[in-house]
């Protein structure tokens, strides 16, 4: 059969007044804060079904990742410490089409919105 893989993340965070604090980019999820700070990857170590009122077939499952830091001991960073992420309240993120013969090799953009929480290690 085929199937959908993800070949590129391109997500914009905003904090709770809209404004754009950063950025995770690439199929390793790599997270670049407006301060500087990174995260390099995350790796999903559990998910489930989302928490969002809008759960449909097209809406990706809510994920507790494992944050691989690539950043100095610099307190003052956003990131610095980030041990684990999660990506709660998930809307999209899936075609709302099934795949088929004649969607392999189309790239497809689909819009996804989700909540993330960054939890730190003091």
């Amino acid at each position: 059969g085929t199937f959908y893989k993800f070949i590129n993340m391109d997500i914009v965070l905003k904090d709770k007044t809209r404004r754009t604090v950063g950025t995770i980019l690439g199929k390793e999820q790599k997270i670049e804060y407006v301060d500087g700070s990174v995260i390099s990857s995350l790796e999903p170590v559990q998910w489930g079904p989302s928490e969002s009122l809008h759960r449909n077939d097209s809406t990706l499952n809510d994920v507790l990742f494992v944050a691989h830091s690539s950043n100095s001991q610099n307190r003052s960073k956003a990131l610095t410490n980030i041990k684990y992420v999660t990506r709660s309240h998930t809307r999209g993120g899936l075609p709302k089409k099934l795949c088929n013969g004649e969607s392999v090799g189309k790239n497809i953009e689909v819009p996804i919105y989700a909540e993330f929480i960054f939890w730190k290690v003091k």
